[in-house]
């Protein structure tokens, strides 16, 4: 079965703060903290068939920072995120950190643009390791990073747009099922055309 009749919602509580600052050249920095607390956290129970059931109580808290800056044709953005995510159990009250949830995470974007209308992108993104299981235990998923590469040409009211995402074919799995781990595509090739229409 897939429902559970005793399922009470979720309530949570969530605080956030931030700061920005924005220069000329088009530079700017952004730092923000969050901290949420959730009581009857909905989770599923992968070894009754996805049975959905509440967890007492969870935290998420974290920081993330960004800055980003344009000279003349070149636009770059970095950021960073640092995640805490951790719950406790209806057999346990201590707390410990929850499935599929990486404690860092960064990107790095460089944009070339021109007058003319073409973009090329590239941009980079690091992912700490994960594991399929509360508590860092089961399947570890080990830390990967990607980089994707797309070159757009603006046409009037169009976009032609060709894209290589995982350019250097990166194994990496973000995600787990069954059989084990969800391996994400290798090298993939793009290409297609986008239409915008106004009112």
């Amino acid at each position: 079965g897939f429902s559970n009749p005793q399922l009470r919602p979720e309530v949570s509580w969530s605080y956030d703060a931030g700061l920005e600052w924005g220069g000329a050249h088009g530079r700017y920095a952004r730092a923000t903290g969050y901290f949420a607390k959730i009581t009857d956290r909905i989770v599923a129970d992968f070894t009754t068939g996805f049975v959905p059931y509440n967890r007492p109580r969870s935290e998420l808290s974290g920081a993330e920072l960004e800055a980003g800056a344009r000279w003349g044709v070149l636009r770059a953005r970095t950021s960073y995120a640092y995640s805490r995510s951790v719950g406790n159990s209806t057999t346990s009250s201590d707390y410990r950190p929850t499935r599929l949830a990486p404690r860092h995470v960064a990107t790095e974007e460089i944009l070339w643009e021109t007058l003319s209308g073409w973009t090329w992108r590239n941009a980079v993104r690091y992912v700490h390791k994960q594991f399929s299981g509360d508590g860092e235990t089961g399947s570890k998923l080990p830390s990967f990073t990607a980089w994707n590469m797309g070159l757009t040409k603006r046409i009037l009211a169009a976009r032609a747009w060709v894209s290589a995402d995982n350019l250097t074919d990166k194994h990496y799995a973000e995600s787990v099922g069954f059989s084990g781990f969800n391996p994400q595509p290798g090298r993939t090739f793009r290409a297609g055309v986008t239409i915008e229409f106004q009112d």
